[in-house]
């Protein structure tokens, strides 16, 4: 199983492609990055059942002092692009992965129970920035 989860993440051909969404549901049950493909489908990554997460994002930098909120951001102030996406089994819960994931300014881990790849319409992502 986890073979054919790293053969999907490098279908994806996720490196340096722009990230579209980072999303928590369901009270980090449910993870979502949603990954361009082409500008008019992406990939929606989701990691289901999530028994951890954690992340990092670039709030404390001193830039960000100038523009504190990203949804406040315009589309050439951010710079979300994915640089990778490794998964392990778990060594302590059967049947689980450990995720570790760079999407430039936000880097995480997180262990979940299943990874599930789709492709999607871009037009199905909130793209706040659109807004700004």
């Amino acid at each position: 199983m986890l073979a054919d989860i790293n053969k999907k993440i490098i279908e994806t051909d996720y490196c340096d492609k722009e990230v579209l969404g980072f999303v928590s549901d369901f009270f980090g049950d449910e993870i979502t990055i949603f990954i361009d493909i082409d500008g008019e489908k992406c990939w929606k990554i989701s990691f289901l059942m999530c028994s951890h997460v954690q992340y990092d994002t670039d709030a404390a930098w001193g830039w960000r002092k100038k523009v504190s909120l990203v949804r406040n951001m315009n589309k050439q102030q951010l710079g979300y692009y994915c640089q990778e996406i490794s998964v392990m089994e778990n060594t302590e819960a059967e049947g689980f992965y450990d995720v570790h994931f760079d999407l430039s300014i936000i880097t995480g881990y997180l262990t979940c129970k299943d990874i599930v790849f789709e492709q999607v319409s871009s037009r199905q992502i909130n793209k706040f920035w659109e807004m700004n």
